[in-house]
């Protein structure tokens, strides 16, 4: 019977019978190394997450999402690909992949918006049609990502289809000098 997350695995050591000498070859066997060793990573994976590390929360997922999104009033967590509207602040905590973040279809001098990532979340940019992203040495690109996590993007259309990346972070910009 499971005790976490209440209180912490604490697994007994289990010796092998006598005369036998552990094979990791031996794969129609289980040894006491075998057990022992997954208990130990048990033992490690809920000291790490600590007691009731959900809270009040169906997973520790739910609870982290959560705590994003009061980080950030008014954020929206994005988990997949999304095309960013003028005015938003988007949290993303997509991790399998880089979230693919596309630019607004129109645009008017003055829009912006606000991209964060978290976790392991990666994200990418793109400039679709007419629309091009600048950097502050006004060069232009087709896309930029962010290179680590919790990376930071504010985004300003400055007419003309054109995105300024105010940088926060350590995003890059494919070619030519980083902002």
């Amino acid at each position: 019977m499971s005790s976490f997350p209440t209180t912490i695995y604490n697994p007994r050591t289990v010796d092998n019978v006598p005369n036998t000498v552990y094979d990791p070859l031996e794969t129609e066997r289980i040894f006491a190394e075998d057990v022992n060793d997954a208990n130990d990573e048990i033992v490690v994976i809920e000291t790490t997450l600590g007691l009731e590390p959900q809270g009040d929360f169906a997973t520790v997922a739910e609870r982290l999402d959560h705590i994003e999104t009061k980080l950030f009033p008014g954020a929206e967590v994005k988990n997949a690909d999304f095309t960013a509207e003028s005015g938003r602040i988007y949290v993303c905590t997509k991790s399998s992949s880089r979230c693919q973040i596309a630019l607004p279809a129109t645009s008017a001098a003055g829009d912006y918006f606000y991209i964060l990532g978290t976790k392991a979340a990666r994200f990418t940019v793109n400039a679709g049609g007419t629309q091009k992203l600048a950097n502050l040495s006004s060069d232009t690109y087709q896309s930029f990502q962010s290179n680590s996590r919790f990376d930071a993007q504010m985004l300003i259309c400055t007419g003309d289809n054109t995105w300024l990346s105010l940088r926060q972070n350590t995003a890059s910009f494919p070619s030519g000098p980083p902002p």
